[in-house]
């Protein structure tokens, strides 16, 4: 049993000591599941998900159901995974099973699609239909009568304000104990608490906007979190989402997510974009796919001028500015003030190791402005390496994209990126500049390509004595299948290499 797991939910979960054991042993563990909570579910309704395989290999795995004859009872083995479904009735019963043998382990990858995808899943439920799990869910968003403090708090404001006091004002915190699973609590309950989780901050923003004269619907998400469902359009099942927002009906038109307290209410995490969703309308539930673009301002953009001196000693003074996901990132980062000057160091040490921040002023911290800067000063110690006749001098750009996000020569898996901060539009301006009498004697050349999975350029020219380093990266792709990793990965160590070529200065004047 694990004691802090009772904080959040009502699930105890038990241990088993089992004496040595040589191969070939066989051991059975027969087990109870009993439930200790009341169930969201309907009344006579059923739904499971019992995971195909584990992380060891498993010998044998049988699921059944039974149930009276009258209860339609619904199952489905997982994707790609051979197995032996059986169905039939009798004496006043329903029964349904499904089996397979010599199942693998599962074996995850870096970056690889979530477990709960891998593994795949033997699922089992009385829903015969979609619209039958969002009727059902709908009902529970259902909360009767007003509250004059939840109406307060979208009463004379407009729903980008409302949003935000809902964002701002309830922290996540997720307890599930039986019913709280799937149920939101009343909105007046989750706004004098302080804190609830997706589907309680969802209710009370439907309620308060509704104050406002917005109309909100409930949407259930399958965020990348829980992986790709293969069944989503033909096995309708209660547990296939793991997360709500809002969508608000035109003219607003859009999902918003008010667990994403750093973000503006325009823009939604990672997590969310390309998602399967359904939206509880009042006519039925409707089926979607979030939007997956990322917004226009979205991305990463760096200013760095760098002086250093024959030593090989550099000053710097700096500036990040971040939108739309980006700059929900580094709010998180940065909130602490004490803690920005070494967080943006270890931000920078890819580019410039061993880079020493030594003042920070940072604007845009509030989660509504559209980006965040931050400027920095510092320095950093053997920027430049010295040799005999002259001084190689790194860009100051340094992505190891094949290091940090495709590190395998080859994979069995997808590559799943949105967990990795992708899409990614990253730009570097760089300004290095040599003591006096100091030249530039080599630059690199300049780099552009375009294709299947974004875009890179790199350019580096001599302005008066001064060299500046332009490179700007864009990576779209949310997830590389497995097909085309090879090419994905080539295309990555393309850009590490145009990038690992270094500059070099000399003296004007050799006898000086």
């Amino acid at each position: 049993d694990l004691p802090e797991e009772r904080l959040y939910g009502s699930a105890v979960l038990s241990s088993l000591e089992l004496p040595p054991l040589s191969a070939g042993d066989l051991v059975e563990v027969e087990f109870e599941l009993v439930d200790v909570a009341p169930s969201s579910l309907p009344d006579g309704a059923l739904a499971r998900e019992f995971p195909a395989r584990e992380a060891y290999p498993t010998a044998l795995l049988r699921v059944g159901a039974i149930a009276p004859e009258t209860v339609p009872l619904r199952l489905a083995g997982p994707a790609g995974v051979p197995g032996r479904r059986d169905e039939g009735a009798g004496g006043g019963r329903r029964w349904v099973s499904w089996e397979a043998e010599r199942l693998p382990a599962v074996e995850p990858e870096p970056l690889g699609p979530p477990l709960r995808e891998l593994a795949g899943a033997v699922r089992v439920s009385t829903f015969a239909v979609w619209a039958e799990v969002g009727d059902w869910i709908a009902r529970l968003f259902e909360h009767a009568g007003a509250d004059r403090r939840v109406a307060d708090l979208g009463e004379g404001r407009d729903a980008a304000a409302v949003y935000r006091e809902v964002a701002s004002r309830v922290r996540y915190v997720a307890i599930e104990y039986g019913r709280q699973g799937l149920e939101p609590d009343p909105p007046a309950v989750t706004l004098a608490r302080g804190y609830g989780d997706c589907k309680d901050k969802v209710a009370l923003l439907i309620a308060a906007l509704a104050a406002a004269g917005v109309e909100a619907r409930p949407t259930l998400v399958r965020t990348r979190y829980a992986g790709i469902d293969p069944f989503a359009a033909e096995f309708p099942y209660a547990y296939a989402f793991d997360h709500v927002v809002a969508w608000l009906p035109p003219p607003f038109d859009r999902y918003v997510d008010p667990t994403a307290t750093r973000l503006p209410w325009d823009v939604l995490p990672r997590a969310d974009r390309g998602a399967a969703g359904l939206v509880l309308d009042p006519t039925g539930p409707r089926p979607v796919t979030l939007p997956e673009a990322a917004p226009e301002e979205e991305g990463l953009e760096r200013r760095d001028t760098i002086f250093f001196d024959p030593t090989g000693e550099a000053a710097l003074l700096g500036e990040i500015t971040a939108g739309g996901a980006d700059a929900g990132d580094l709010r998180e980062l940065l909130a602490a003030p004490d803690l920005r000057a070494p967080i943006l160091a270890a931000l920078l040490d890819r580019d410039l190791p061993d880079a020493e921040i030594v003042a920070v002023d940072l604007a845009g911290l509030e989660p509504d402005a559209p980006r965040l800067r931050a400027a920095y000063v510092g320095s950093v110690p053997g920027f430049a390496r010295t040799t005999p006749r002259r001084l190689e001098v790194p860009l100051g750009v340094r992505f190891d994209l094949v290091e940090r996000f495709a590190p395998l020569e080859r994979r069995r898996t997808d590559l799943e990126l949105s967990v990795a901060g992708f899409p990614v539009r990253w730009r570097r301006d760089v300004r290095i500049a040599p003591t006096a009498g100091w030249v530039w004697s080599e630059v690199p050349a300049e780099v552009r390509e375009v294709g299947a999975f974004g875009r890179f350029s790199l350019a580096a020219r001599d302005e008066g004595g001064t060299l500046r380093v332009s490179v700007e990266l864009a990576i779209d792709r949310m997830r590389v299948a497995a097909a085309e990793y090879r090419e994905f990965r080539a295309f990555l160590a393309r850009i590490d290499a145009a990038l690992a070529a270094p500059a070099a200065a000399v003296r004007r004047n050799p006898g000086e």
